[in-house]
Order: structure tokens, then C-alpha cells, then sequence
């Protein structure tokens, strides 16, 4: 074996890799990755499974994509100890590509050099698996270039910034001004997003993605009449565009497989573009680059991504000499300064930057010097930072508040708290807010009827509601919605009445919601803690916050609950009484990750991800379990619900039916939406979801006159 050894191949075992790359399905080139369930859904729909052996060397380049792995290394990870020449070794780099549709004279994903080793070349980006899995398979990939942004809006981002309060340097005082109501800026279908005004404040650039339409194009609107004018030519797919000079905006175009940056001037009489040219490239890849002229207007700063899973850079461009220089290091992770603004003296940036693809930190550079300062850390994914001046840095935290940071001063103050998801604040001289509101996708609760194969909406709004959760009599619904701004839980009662359960100031990650058979209680986990409600009350328990937990699940007698803990890197069962309290676990069959036990039955189901199927354990310990297996592993609790009289579960957007008594399992329906659902004791329906493209609107809150 001739290959240099690369340097990071020991740092990580098999299982921590996995921990890392699993948690969301992940494109790679035109491909779609989704490591629970062992499968590849190439561009054209089909969907292949994925050996053991494959799957440890994707990690492995996965996780090393910036060096070459060394035959020898590859070896190691996937054989140990065990001999194999290096013809078996080079086989599984073969198979690998033939996943792909890789081939030696081209290319796409796996490049060899000699003397180095193996290295994956294709472009990965982290997709969310309940959005992607309404969608039809072509929308899959154009989502994914703008997933980055889009996730900002979606649960699986969030973190635990709820739990520990604000910062230190997020205490700021909350502004007294008063807003007047919304008033919406744009009546499209579809997004916009990425508000620009002009010096004069008489003209707002914004971003206009047509629904259905997978291009964006340049809008303005004219502040004064509120007429909304398109500025770009036909179809033309333009980004960002930004003020930069007067009458003057810089933006991204991309065609034939290239992109570069223009700048455009507008004629404010013809209300038209009269003039443009290109700038510098950027990249195909950077899909949020944006660009800005220096004062002097003899060079510009931009930024730009080289591949979609390296971050991006801020450069400074001379126009005379063509040369362009990176202004600051990026962190080695996430997406790194993929946004900025410029002051309007020009002197400073405020900069968005990304390591690990859930934090936002806040940061300001001084253009002269370029020093810079951390000014806040949100623990979200955020989609803009504006100026207000030279003194005023605009942005919003995880809260769903618009902050305002004093340079001068180094001091945050709260602007406003709005009642819808906010994307992209920013302030206007009279002191009125706008901002884009909404959400990039949307989910609805279905109910479908098994035997008269109806469908009806039970639950929508312009935001995200999923996790649904039905109590046993079928008379109760709860599940988990942004449409306050914040995730929050739901619950409406048997008069069809909603009502919001929980007021948590920050975003979760929720990943379980369920009834107790009773329905006294709710019960899941978010962010990595169990929660359980008095329905009654609304009295809420938090678990402990010094280890990780998920699938949550109730048990039979409504007074306890199964939840996997994460311990020593591996998952265990431990159980959880309505008080908090931890309880002895019953033996359970290795590696139970997840586990539910029938109602009216003395039957327990258990599933462990990493295999495809689940056992059904009676509970008499001499009585034989037995073993089902299936297409995709059972790992997460919305992918089944029991009954008295079996088991529900899905299967590659099918519902199937597995009774108690028997060892057939029944297809129920093919044509279900999404992955989760909630089926009530009855069994004569059930709730699932429905992810469709959403809706994004720029809105404006003036401030309310002094009361006299």
C-alpha cells in the first residue's frame, strides 16, 4: 500500500460518524443520502440501498472531504483487523461509485491520486427528511440549494438557548415604541425575501420566487405608490440584489451553468434598469452570495462559497488591478460569513458566520483595520444583518425578536416581538419596521379515512404544523406549530376548540408528541429533552438537561413512559413516571431504541435503527419474540401507532398493518404524505402530513403616533 496516510481518519469511531451524518438526509451531488434507511435516491427517483460496508467508507470520505483517505485507512475502518488484500479494499470504493453512476473517465463524486488516496469531490448539503419527503422527487434538489437558508425556518435547527436564558449582552431594554398592525408590502404567491432600501428610501429591492417556479428574480417596489416593479428579463434567475450606490444595486446571476455579479443602474423616472455590467464571478454553489461597492467605487467586497459543503469567504476586489483577496479566515465547518452588509459610511461590516450549521454568530469588522468583534450569538440559523446608519446593526434572535445593536454603545435593545416567523428585519428613518414573514414550506395536518379513501385538511395554516398526535378516542388532537413564531404545542379538544399548550420563548427541536392512553398527559422530547403536560393544568415537567433523549414513548398504564437516553455513545431505555421520576426498565431485547407497548395487549414492539424490522415481545419472558423485517428501519416514533388490535406503520410513503394476533403484514395505503402519523384506537383513521412549498411576504410595522 504505496498511499500517504491521511491525518483525521483515526479521530472518529463508525458510530460517532454515523451520530453525525444521520441526523438529517444529506445530497450529495445529485444524489439524496438517508443513512437511517440505508437507501440513495438518485435525481431520477430511483432508490437504492446502501451496504454496511458502503455506508462506512461514505462516512468516511464524508467526513475527511477535504484530504484523501488513504487505501490504508480505508482498510482499517472497514475491515479492523481482518485480512484483506488490497484488491477487496479498492472493490469497495468501486461499489461505492457504482451508487452514484461513477464512472473512471468521469468522475463526479470520488476522484483517485495516486500516492494519496481516495477523496469525495461532489458537493454535499444537509437536507431536512420531513420536508423532503413531500416533495416530488425534482423539487427535491432545487430545495436543497436554498435548504441552508430555508432551515432557518424549519425545527430541526434549534437548540437549547430556551433552557439558558438570555445572554448577558441580550438583556437590553425593550423599546417602548409602539407598532400599528402589519401592513403587507407584496401581494405575490410565493417568497420574497431580502428587503433592500434605497438611500432616499423611496425604493425597496426584494427577491420574488414565483410559486411553482424554481428561479428568483429582482422586484422593486416603489414606497411612495406601493407599486411593485420586475427588473429582471423574462425567467432570468437573479439573487440578492442590494443597494450599494446611488441608483445603483449589485446582484447574482446565474446561466449556463455559471454566475456572476452585475451591477445595475435604475432610472427612478422610467422606474426601469438602464444600464448593467459584470463584475466579478461567484459561484453556482452560492446561492446567497452578495456583493457591494467600495465608497470610492473603485472596488467591491463579496463573498462566495467554493462548493456547497465549504464555507464561504468575504473578499475585497480591486477593479483596476482584477485581483480579489479574502478578508478574514473562515471557520474550518458550516457555512461561514455567507452574509454582510456594509455601513453607509462604509467603514464597517456586520457579518453573519456559521460553523455548525444551528449557530449564528453576529460579528463587526472595521474596514480599515480589520479588526473585528463578536457582537451576539443566536442560536438559529438567521437570514439577514442590516445596517441603520453607522451606528445601528439590525437582526433577529431565536426568540423571534427584532434586536437593534448600538455600536457606540455595545448595547442590544429588543425592537419588537412579531406573532409571525420573522426572516429578514430591517429599519426605515421613520422609525418603521419591515421585514419578510413565513415560512419557505408549509405543513398541513391530513385526516385520511381508510375505508372511504377521503382525505380532509384538518389542521393548516402559512406555517410549519406537524408532529401530529391523536389521543385514543380520536376526540383529541395536539401537534407542534411555528404560526406564533415560536414552535409551540398545540391541543384542540373534543369541541374542536385550539388552544396553545406551551410559551417558550426560544425554538426546540421537537422530535416525539404523543397522549398518554388516557389522555390526560402529553408527553415527547424536544432538543434532546423529555417533556410532559398536564392536559388540564397545563403544568409542564422538563427532564434533566445533562443528557440526551429522544423517543419517547407512553406506556400502557398512562403513569410512565419509555425514552432513550444517550449514554457512552449508545442509546438505552430508561423509563419516566408523570412526576419526573425514573423507574426500574423491564428487560428489553438489545439495543432498544425504540419501544411501545400495545394497548389493551400485553405485547411490546421494539425497534433498533440500525436494522430494518422490529421484534414483537409478548411479555411472558418464555414465550418467543419474533422478528419482522421490512424496507426501512422504525426510527422515529411517528413512523408507527398501536391499537387494541395492531400495529400501524410506514414504509417508503406506505401505510401498512400488522395484527397482533398475526404474523401477515397488510398494505393499508399508498398514498400516504409524509412519514409520521397518529392513528386512534378505532383505527378508521389517520392523522398524517402534508409539506407543500410555503409563503414569504414582506410586511411593514409603522410606529404608532405619541398619545397626546
Amino acid at each position: 500500500m504505496t498511499e500517504l496516510p491521511s491525518s483525521q481518519t483515526e479521530s472518529k469511531q463508525e458510530h460517532d460518524l454515523f451520530d453525525d451524518w444521520s441526523a438529517h438526509p444529506i445530497q450529495i451531488g445529485d444524489c439524496v443520502i438517508d443513512f437511517n434507511e440505508k437507501t440513495v435516491t438518485t435525481e431520477s427517483g430511483e432508490v437504492r440501498n446502501i451496504t454496511p460496508n458502503s455506508i462506512r467508507l461514505l462516512l468516511l470520505l464524508l467526513e475527511n472531504s477535504n484530504s484523501y483517505v488513504s487505501l490504508n485507512d480505508i482498510h482499517k475502518f472497514i475491515y479492523g483487523n481482518q485480512y484483506k488484500d488490497d484488491s477487496s479494499t479498492r472493490k469497495q470504493v468501486t461499489v461505492l461509485r457504482k451508487l452514484f453512476d461513477d464512472t473512471d473517465k468521469e468522475k463526479k463524486y470520488i476522484e483517485n491520486k495516486l500516492g494519496h488516496g481516495y477523496r469525495l469531490i461532489a458537493p454535499v448539503q444537509f437536507l431536512d427528511d420531513d420536508i423532503i419527503a413531500g416533495l416530488p422527487i425534482k423539487d427535491k434538489y432545487f430545495w436543497a440549494l436554498g435548504a441552508f437558508i430555508a432551515a432557518s425556518v424549519s425545527v430541526f435547527l434549534f437548540g437549547w438557548y430556551w433552557f439558558d436564558g438570555f445572554r448577558e449582552s441580550m438583556r437590553g431594554a425593550v423599546m417602548q415604541q409602539e407598532y400599528e398592525t402589519a401592513m403587507p408590502l407584496s401581494h405575490f404567491k410565493g417568497i420574497e425575501n431580502y428587503p433592500s432600501i434605497s438611500a432616499d428610501q423611496r425604493w425597496m429591492l426584494f427577491n420574488h420566487k414565483p410559486e411553482g417556479q424554481v428561479f428568483w428574480q429582482v422586484y422593486v417596489r416603489d414606497m411612495k405608490t406601493g407599486d411593485l416593479i420586475k427588473l429582471s428579463q423574462g425567467d432570468r434567475y437573479e439573487r440578492l440584489p442590494r443597494w450599494t450606490a446611488k441608483n445603483k444595486f449589485i446582484f447574482s446571476r446565474f446561466e449556463d451553468q455559471a454566475c456572476h455579479f452585475y451591477i445595475a443602474s435604475f432610472d427612478a423616472v422610467k422606474r426601469a434598469v438602464v444600464d448593467e455590467r459584470q463584475l466579478v464571478a461567484c459561484n453556482t454553489f452560492s446561492q446567497t452570495a452578495q456583493g457591494h461597492l467600495w465608497n470610492d467605487e473603485q472596488g467591491m467586497y463579496f463573498n462566495r462559497a467554493k462548493s456547497v459543503n465549504e464555507p464561504f469567504i468575504i473578499y475585497s476586489h480591486s477593479f483596476s488591478s482584477g485581483e480579489s483577496w479574502p478578508i478574514a479566515s473562515p471557520p474550518p465547518s458550516g457555512k461561514g460569513d455567507y452574509y454582510f452588509s456594509v455601513s453607509q459610511d462604509g467603514l464597517s461590516l456586520a457579518v453573519l458566520r456559521n460553523k455548525n450549521w444551528s449557530q449564528t454568530e453576529v460579528w463587526l469588522y472595521d474596514t480599515r483595520t480589520w479588526e473585528t468583534q463578536l457582537i451576539e450569538t443566536v442560536d438559529s440559523v438567521l437570514h439577514t444583518v442590516e445596517w441603520f446608519g453607522n451606528e445601528k446593526i439590525i437582526f433577529k434572535n431565536d426568540s423571534n425578536e427584532i434586536l437593534e445593536y448600538d455600536v457606540t454603545r455595545g448595547f442590544i435593545s429588543i425592537l419588537t416581538r412579531a406573532e409571525t416567523p420573522i426572516l429578514a428585519p430591517m429599519v426605515l428613518k421613520d422609525g418603521s419596521l419591515v421585514y419578510a414573514s413565513g415560512s419557505y414550506f408549509k405543513s398541513d395536518l391530513l385526516q385520511h379515512y381508510l375505508s372511504q379513501e377521503k382525505v380532509e385538511k384538518v389542521e393548516s395554516s402559512s406555517y410549519q404544523d406537524f408532529l401530529p398526535a391523536v389521543s385514543m378516542d380520536g376526540m383529541q388532537l395536539a401537534w407542534v406549530s411555528n404560526r406564533s413564531g415560536v414552535y409551540q404545542v398545540w391541543i384542540r379538544d373534543e369541541q374542536g376548540h385550539s388552544r396553545q399548550l406551551t410559551y417558550l420563548k426560544n425554538n426546540l427541536k421537537f422530535t416525539d408528541l404523543s397522549f398518554s392512553p388516557n389522555s390526560q398527559f402529553l408527553g415527547g422530547t424536544a432538543s434532546g429533552r423529555w417533556f410532559i403536560i398536564d392536559n388540564e393544568s397545563n403544568e409542564i415537567i422538563w427532564g434533566d438537561q445533562n443528557r440526551y433523549y429522544k423517543n419517547f414513548q407512553w406506556r400502557r398504564d398512562s403513569t410512565s413512559a419509555f425514552v432513550a437516553v444517550k449514554h457512552m455513545e449508545q442509546w438505552e431505555q430508561t423509563v419516566i413516571g408523570i412526576n419526573g421520576e425514573y423507574d426500574e426498565v423491564p428487560k428489553l431485547p438489545n439495543d432498544a431504541f425504540i419501544v411501545l407497548e400495545a394497548p389493551g395487549t400485553e405485547l411490546t414492539y421494539v425497534a433498533n435503527f440500525k436494522i430494518n424490522g422490529f421484534w414483537r415481545v409478548p411479555q411472558d419472558p418464555e414465550a418467543e419474540k419474533v422478528f419482522f423485517p421490512v424496507e426501512q428501519s422504525i426510527n422515529k416514533t411517528g413512523r408507527w401507532s398501536a391499537t387494541d388490535q395492531g400495529l400501524y406503520f410506514t414504509q417508503n410513503d406506505t401505510l401498512y398493518f400488522l395484527a397482533h394476533d398475526s404474523q401477515q403484514i397488510q398494505l393499508i395505503d399508498r398514498d400516504l404524505n409524509g412519514s409520521r402519523i397518529s392513528v386512534p384506537n378505532h383505527g378508521q383513521w389517520y392523522i398524517g402530513t402534508q409539506t407543500l412549498e410555503g409563503e414569504v411576504d414582506l410586511l411593514l410595522l409603522a410606529p404608532k403616533a405619541p398619545k397626546k
